[in-house]
């Protein structure tokens, strides 16, 4: 696959889980620093602004158990560059380029366009498993209720997941809303098995590293994140195979 992307087009591509997981955590070291520090950067910006926001909505004598929803797509100009900024200091970082946790608002001048590509993203997901639902209501009885609330979870799952690279398209490839969105669901739904797999593996890492007082986190989130934002994200759109690192 060439670096840069034509419009919604993806090339073939494949990986291997095991080898995903072994690279990311290897490659954590002289990283970790780096992605706690970006980590709570993005964290204290959410805090502060959430506060600032719930404080006016508190002098304005407003509910907040009415606006906490209303709050989170407030905070989406910070949050969605910020997470953006987050996300490509894993990319950058396995492409062997300097990176620094100053890299985390490196992407505020393209706030307006991730904020409304969070919103789709967030919203497409909701609304496509609310139909589901919908419909199985039409339908209620004690077989099928159960059956669409599963497929429901499935494809709000399955959609989050699709549609997870949209921000590094948009900043790094330069690649429209729809454009993004369009190119990481097809690049995912070519291997989405194998994908739910790496993130199951991850996940179950993330869970075993927890138990020891949480202490394997410090290496097993930043190894996640390597493996998802960075590998998996340039062996589906800078064309690169693992095993030639």
């Amino acid at each position: 696959m060439n670096s840069e992307i034509e419009k919604n087009s993806v090339s073939n591509y494949d990986f291997d889980i095991i080898e995903i997981i072994k690279t990311s955590f290897k490659m954590t070291n002289g990283f970790k620093g780096i992605f706690w520090s970006s980590l709570g950067i993005l964290l204290v910006s959410i805090l502060v602004a959430a506060f600032l926001i719930g404080f006016i909505f508190l002098i304005l004598s407003i509910d907040p158990e009415e606006t906490g929803n209303i709050i989170q797509f407030i905070l989406l100009p910070i949050t969605a560059p910020l997470a953006a900024g987050l996300y490509m200091i894993s990319t950058k970082y396995t492409r062997g380029d300097s990176v620094s946790y100053k890299n985390t608002t490196d992407y505020f001048p393209n706030m307006w366009k991730l904020a409304f590509a969070a919103m789709l993203v967030m919203i497409i997901p909701i609304l496509s498993a609310v139909l589901i639902l919908t419909a199985g209501m039409l339908f209620a009885n004690e077989i099928i209720t159960p059956v669409f609330t599963i497929i429901a979870i499935a494809i709000f799952a399955t959609l989050a997941i699709a549609y997870m690279f949209t921000p590094q398209l948009i900043v790094d490839k330069n690649l429209n809303i729809w454009e993004a969105m369009e190119t990481s669901r097809k690049a995912i739904f070519q291997h989405i098995f194998k994908i739910l797999g790496l993130f199951i593996a991850f996940t179950v890492i993330v869970l075993i590293s927890a138990i020891p007082f949480g202490i394997g986190l410090i290496w097993a989130i930043p190894a996640m994140h390597i493996g998802t934002y960075g590998l998996l994200y340039r062996i589906m759109f800078d064309g690169v195979e693992l095993n030639s690192k």
